[in-house]
């Protein structure tokens, strides 16, 4: 019987992209002063790029950032803020609340920036509790080991949980290791991954797919 459902943040239930670009315009001239005479433009601006949609830490690996570069934008996107109301999805908060089950928030980031995002977008009142797997120093534990502790903090077992998110290497690749059952949530410019077996357009589908799964999983 499923007792608790964990979603992802970004590309599940907020589309980073509607962030408000001006926020990042001090952080990007950072990085590019930084950058200045040890990436090319070209290579910068894809790692730029890909911050949008892959976490911090793969980018420093995928472009193999020099240490004076990751530490300037390390040390900027800590220090980033979100002041103003954001929204979610169209679908998140009338789809969250027909879930009849302990809902949990686990998301990878900047812990500051995460937080205020998830302020600003009016969830506290729609989860139990939330897991950050935050990028400042020390750096992530990854959600693998933090899906564990979700496990022993709220005495759960691995076949009581499901899993929602965009990342099949990520969030739903953890799930399937511990046993979680793993939904990939395909929001537009998500790719559909074949390692996942259930899949959702949006979360409009979700308590269907819940009661299906369960037959207690929606209100």
């Amino acid at each position: 019987m499923l007792r608790a459902a964990v979603f992802d943040l970004d590309h599940t239930l907020f589309d980073p992209h509607t962030l408000p670009r001006a926020m990042f315009a001090g952080l990007e001239a950072r990085i590019r002063a930084a950058a200045a005479d040890l990436m090319s433009v070209a290579v910068l601006d894809a790692a730029l790029a890909d911050a949008w949609r892959l976490p911090f830490d793969r980018v420093v690996a995928q472009y193999h950032l020099p240490e004076a570069v990751r530490t300037a934008w390390e040390e900027g996107a800590c220090a980033l803020q979100v002041t103003q109301p954001l929204s979610p999805y169209a679908d998140v908060v009338a789809a969250l609340e027909r879930v009849a089950l302990r809902r949990f928030l686990l998301t990878s980031g900047f812990r500051q920036l995460q937080e205020d995002k998830i302020r600003q977008l009016g969830f506290a009142s729609l989860f139990t509790a939330v897991y950050i797997d935050a990028l400042d120093p020390p750096g992530p534990v990854g959600k693998r080991v933090l899906l564990q502790r979700l496990l022993t903090e709220h005495s759960l077992r691995p076949r009581e949980v499901i899993v929602l998110g965009d990342r099949a290497d990520d969030e739903l690749a953890a799930a399937r290791s511990l046993g979680m059952e793993a939904i990939q949530v395909v929001r537009p410019g998500v790719v559909p991954s074949p390692d996942v077996s259930l899949r959702i357009a949006g979360l409009e589908a979700l308590p269907d797919l819940l009661t299906r799964l369960s037959g207690t999983g929606a209100a």
